[in-house]
């Protein structure tokens, strides 16, 4: 987006808010919900390591009824504040594996910027980024549920799968990690989390942890090729942003204390729900 639409949309939003009467009050129940919004994604976020980004997306799309293009711009741009602010704080904790960074990172790059170029081409048919934002939002149900209703220590002593090439796999996991937030403008939390502990037999506060700081990374190359593309509002992002930073670190200082089993299962539940939602409305039909 040029510099100067991007000064004239800040001096609109402010201008807007400092208008009095119907208006005004119209514009502190915006404000205010954006600012939930982004607390609830960004609590869920550092507790769930899901990526706050798959909790404010469905808000932007069926609330405030943006466009697939500009929620995917406005979500990702805010998910640097869930991310930044909760790997942050699992960095203090000392629950990130740095070594396994090394390898999902660059590789994680490079699929973001794939993921970006393909948004290019596709965000012109809204139909595509609904019914895949559908499949997305289906897994990460399915994922939630399972680890809901399953043992903890049955998660983390998983030793069926035997993986000869590990390097390959973080490289390969990384990629497609980096691949959905560049397509998308969400977190692939849920592919990347059960790599992490399934085949890798890290412990699953390590890998919410590491998965939060290879998800900020990605954000911040996301974000910037859509906002060069026009499609952040970048007020919008701020709002959530702000309000995802205070609940994504006060969601991860929880980790400890809080068995998130309830809470997964539940909002696998909601997820389901969301993903027939996305489904549906992508062949042009509403529930």
């Amino acid at each position: 987006m040029p510099e100067s639409l991007i000064f004239w949309e800040w001096r609109d939003f402010v201008l807007n808010l400092l208008k009095r009467g119907e208006k005004s009050s119209m514009n502190f129940e915006f404000i205010a919900g954006l600012l939930l919004t982004g607390i609830a994604g960004g609590f869920l976020a550092g507790l769930l390591g899901i990526g706050g980004g798959i909790v404010m997306m469905p808000v932007l799309r069926f609330l405030y009824h943006l466009s697939p293009p500009l929620a995917v711009g406005v979500n990702i741009t805010a998910v640097i504040f869930t991310t930044g602010f909760g790997s942050l704080r699992h960095f203090q904790m000392k629950q990130v594996d740095r070594f396994i960074l090394y390898y999902i990172i660059p590789a994680g790059l490079a699929g973001d910027v794939a993921g970006s170029f393909l948004f290019t081409r596709f965000c012109g048919h809204k139909i595509f980024l609904d019914l895949a934002m559908g499949i997305i939002f289906s897994l990460v149900a399915a994922r939630m549920i399972y680890e809901g209703v399953r043992n903890n220590k049955e998660l983390i002593n998983y030793e069926r799968l035997k993986v000869s090439n590990l390097a390959m796999v973080k490289l390969s996991s990384g990629f497609v990690a980096g691949l959905i937030p560049g397509l998308l403008g969400i977190g692939a939390g849920a592919i990347l989390v059960p790599i992490l502990v399934y085949i890798l037999k890290r412990p699953i506060k390590i890998a919410i942890g590491t998965s939060l700081a290879c998800f900020f990374t990605f954000a911040i190359i996301s974000s910037l090729f859509k906002l060069c593309q026009g499609v952040v509002n970048f007020p919008m992002a701020l709002i959530m942003g702000i309000g995802a930073a205070a609940g994504s670190y006060f969601g991860a200082s929880l980790t400890r204390s809080i068995n998130p089993r309830t809470l997964k299962t539940l909002f696998g539940i909601i997820f389901f729900y969301v993903a027939l939602k996305y489904i549906l409305i992508s062949f042009g039909i509403s529930i």
